[in-house]
């Protein structure tokens, strides 16, 4: 729906659109944020740790 709001230039619709994903998205961890978008992570765990030590933040 948000793809044909913004093909439509519905402004109004694709910015209630957005809020309401951001609304969905917000206070979840890394692995629910992955669950909700039916993805897996493809980081190695080299990655991950150094993910972890730079943006920590993310993942409180």
């Amino acid at each position: 729906m948000l793809k044909a709001a913004n093909y439509l230039d519905c402004a109004r619709l694709t910015d209630l659109l957005i809020k309401k994903v951001a609304a969905a998205m917000k206070d979840k961890t890394v692995e629910q944020l992955y669950q909700f978008w039916g993805v897996e992570s493809d980081f190695t765990p080299e990655e991950e740790e150094e993910n972890h030590r730079r943006y920590g933040w993310i993942y409180d």
